[in-house]
């Protein structure tokens, strides 16, 4: 939770445009897409380079979890473009309690000796957390 962008190095190995002769000039491109869970978890869509890295950006105060379809597509050769089969994607973003907050009033409490009970207001904007808590 709060974690900003991300990016998890080689999250996908093995990239290929396929094994058969005169497909490895051939370009591939993945295509990432929301199927089922919190699709607010993340802000955009989750991208793959053709590197194999994976890299989002984890909305700020959300937790959850959302699956993802992944494939691999060429951009068709000689045959026409091939697409992979799908694979999943499942992303978990754990909970993080937030720490609470306040604030002090500015300046310094003087009270003279002997003057008994005193009461001021000292601390003001007081939360939880986040707003998701």
């Amino acid at each position: 939770q709060n974690a900003g962008n991300a990016t998890l190095q080689g999250f996908v190995s093995g990239v290929s445009a396929g094994p058969s002769f005169g497909e490895g000039g051939q370009s591939v491109t993945f295509d990432v897409a929301f199927e089922s869970g919190d699709a607010s978890l993340v802000a955009g869509t989750p991208q793959i380079n053709t590197g194999g890295n994976l890299t989002f950006e984890v909305a700020e105060n959300r937790f959850g979890s959302a699956r993802f379809s992944v494939t691999l597509r060429d951009d068709g050769g000689m045959g026409g473009p091939a697409v992979s089969d799908n694979q999943t994607l499942f992303l978990v973003v754990e909970y993080v309690n937030q720490a609470p907050t306040f604030a002090v009033a500015p300046g310094n409490v003087t009270v003279n000796q002997d003057t008994g009970g005193f009461s001021a207001p000292l601390v003001s904007q007081v939360s939880a957390g986040s707003v998701e808590e």
